[in-house]
């Protein structure tokens, strides 16, 4: 039974939850509690009983959220420190077959730029408006600023910011989303006839244009001015886009299954291209 308050007096309390009230059971004529939901058992209870209950509740909330953060963050680490090695011993094994690799890899340095600081990832963050996907950051700030990869390998963060393809080197404006959701380019390309000449200056500046990759970092030079694109600010955050348009080609997402990839897929199929690529070599060169 709970507090029952009849003519502002306690007739009767055999509150279940607490002890401390059984002096003021005993006791008549004794001004009513002032008396409200309990939030455990709803029913009515003292309102001194009902703070400590809401308080308890509170505390456990507190508790079971910082134990699941503590539990995701403990499982956030060791997926990075899983791939963190199994990218380390991949680029191992590029590295000691360098010379069985393709030609791209050949010509790069098989190693990463420094990792940059916590520090300095929230300066780039903060100055772009911006939170940059968590594969990337973490590739970052826990392997490397850039270094070996697809193409001429990864640029650094400070670098994939400048469109490097057009003569005045601008920035790509980051705090603007992305415009693209599906694979674009302009209608004119495909109607002009290419033997008589090429477009206007005016036509192709407009083409060409950091407003097409607003919202992107240039993280990889393919070749022939064609980039690879990092989106980070859009719908379609978080995937790698390829930027043709140096070859008239557009804008394209790339797909491993018919599914947009990640920063990490992308760089690991990468990794995995070569490798298959080295062994292919190495069985080749063994059976010659």
């Amino acid at each position: 039974a709970h507090c029952r308050v009849v003519q502002g007096t306690v007739r009767e309390v055999k509150a279940e939850h607490t002890p401390t009230y059984t002096t003021a059971k005993e006791r008549q004529g004794i001004q009513a509690i002032n008396v409200k939901s309990c939030p455990i058992c709803r029913k009515k209870c003292g309102t001194l009983f009902v703070v400590y209950c809401t308080f308890f509740i509170f505390v456990r909330k507190v508790i079971y959220l910082k134990k699941i953060t503590a539990d995701f963050a403990v499982s956030t680490m060791l997926v990075i420190m899983n791939q963190k090695k199994e990218i380390l011993e991949k680029l191992a094994f590029i590295r000691r077959h360098k010379e069985f690799a393709s030609f791209g890899v050949k010509e790069q340095e098989v190693s990463y730029n420094p990792c940059l600081s916590e520090e300095d990832i929230k300066e780039f963050e903060h100055k772009h408006c911006i939170t940059l996907p968590d594969d990337y950051r973490t590739f970052i700030s826990e392997i490397g600023n850039g270094g070996f990869g697809p193409g001429y390998g990864l640029l650094p963060l400070d670098k994939a910011i400048v469109d490097f393809k057009l003569r005045d080197k601008p920035n790509i404006s980051l705090n603007e989303k992305f415009p693209y959701q599906d694979s674009w380019n302009e209608e004119w390309i495909t109607s002009f006839n290419w033997n008589e000449g090429y477009p206007e200056t005016e036509i192709v500046n407009a083409y060409i244009s950091t407003a097409h990759i607003a919202g992107c970092l240039q993280i990889s030079h393919f070749g022939h001015g064609c980039t690879f694109l990092l989106v980070v600010n859009g719908n379609e955050k978080g995937h790698i886009w390829f930027d043709g348009r140096a070859d008239y080609s557009g804008l394209v997402p790339k797909l491993k299954d018919g599914q947009r990839i990640s920063f990490i897929e992308w760089y690991v199929t990468f990794l995995d291209m070569e490798i298959e690529n080295i062994n292919e070599s190495l069985t080749n060169s063994t059976t010659a």
